[in-house]
């Protein structure tokens, strides 16, 4: 389950000057699916391109 909150801020200074501010924040668990998978041994192993692995869990 993902869940998140955001919060945004806005101080007008003058008529010249306005600071805004944003902040976002979220837990949870990322998830990739496979590219594909196959069998060795018995056992299903996973295929990850190589687009996907730097996001392997």
């Amino acid at each position: 389950m993902v869940s998140g909150c955001r919060l945004v801020g806005i101080y007008e200074l003058n008529k010249k000057w306005t600071l805004s501010a944003a902040w976002i924040y979220y837990t949870g668990n990322a998830i990739t699916y496979p590219s594909g998978k196959y069998r060795i041994d018995g056992k299903d192993v996973m295929y990850y391109d190589e687009r996907k692995l730097y996001l392997h869990i």
